[in-house]
């Protein structure tokens, strides 16, 4: 039978450096495209995000880290963060005995539903073998994939355009008007969305939070360094906008939307590969994005440009008991 216990302060030094080979492994080194040659930055990514995780070494007050036993043998730990009152999020986990997963999922999600917790929300990542089996131990709403896409190394230059339905695809920096549209009706959307994820919390606080966060991205606006806004022109004519961070040694695509007047004719698959032409011609190794769980059209679309799944937001309603 399994079981969880406070992990040992004792064995806590050991951890910090388990978890942060696993981060570097399984989280930071897939964004890189080229993980011999950017080793280095994965590394200095996955100490800041543990410098954020666990500032004073171990868990914070919000947190908990749990020694995970079978009838009184350690076998793993699992590493809980409280979101808020009603939520729980899992950090991490690792068992040396994946098998027992589907127990260890059970009793986490009995023991947060008897402490009043009615919602987890997990990030898995499907090259681990714990988090693979967590997954597959029951239902879960999927909310979100983070998928990666390699990229090759650069053929010399062009004028980052691509084929769609017979017309041409082309990439032009946003004229200032065209930013401020699109900037205002991002940050809307924005804003709503973060209401939408947490809708116990204030509306006035999530819109100053979620205002604030956009400001923060982008200090300079349009000519903020390292983010490039292009209005997407097919034969042409405006037909979509896209949003591309530069975050070397790779690039992530913020945003990508296509008006409505010309869907369905290949604009964003071709805009997406004018993109991902354009970074290879910077000198960048990958391309990655979010995409929304329920946006399976968008899904398959970047799983056919060869996107690679390298990690899941997942959400699990519990019952109360």
């Amino acid at each position: 039978m399994l079981s969880l216990s406070r992990f040992p302060d004792a064995d806590l030094p050991r951890w910090r450096e388990i978890v942060t080979e696993r981060r570097f492994r399984l989280r930071e080194l897939a964004f890189t495209g080229e993980p011999e040659l950017f080793a280095p930055v994965a590394d200095a990514r996955t100490r800041a995000a543990l410098e954020v995780l666990l500032p004073d070494g171990g868990p914070g007050p919000q947190q908990a880290l749990h020694l995970v036993s079978d009838d009184g043998f350690p076998i793993g730990w699992v590493w809980l963060t409280r979101l808020s009152r009603e939520r729980l999020g899992l950090v991490d986990a690792s068992l040396v005995t994946p098998d027992r997963t589907a127990d260890l999922r059970d009793l986490v999600e009995r023991t947060a539903a008897a402490d009043g917790v009615t919602e987890m929300e997990l990030v898995l990542v499907p090259g681990d073998d714990t988090h693979a089996a967590w997954r597959a131990a029951g239902p879960a709403h999927l909310a979100s994939q983070r998928r990666v896409l390699p990229l090759p190394e650069p053929r010399g230059a062009s004028d980052a355009t691509a084929g769609a339905a017979g017309a041409d695809v082309r990439l032009r920096a946003m004229t200032e008007p065209e930013f401020d549209s699109f900037f205002a009706r991002s940050s809307r959307e924005y804003v709503e969305s973060r209401r939408a994820s947490d809708p116990t919390r204030d509306p006035g606080e999530v819109q100053q939070e979620a205002e604030s966060q956009l400001r923060a991205l982008l200090p300079g606006g349009r000519a903020t360094q390292g983010q490039s806004f292009w209005t997407v022109l097919a034969d042409d004519a405006p037909a979509a906008e896209l949003w591309v961070a530069v975050e070397p040694p790779g690039a992530f695509v913020y945003e990508i939307r296509v008006d409505e007047s010309h869907r369905g004719r290949g604009v964003g698959r071709a805009a997406m590969r004018a993109a991902a032409q354009w970074c290879t011609e910077q000198g960048l190794s990958a391309l990655g994005l979010n995409v929304f769980g329920d946006n399976v059209v968008a899904r398959g679309l970047y799983e056919s440009l060869g996107y690679v799944l390298v990690e899941e937001s997942l959400t699990v309603t519990l019952t109360r008991l």
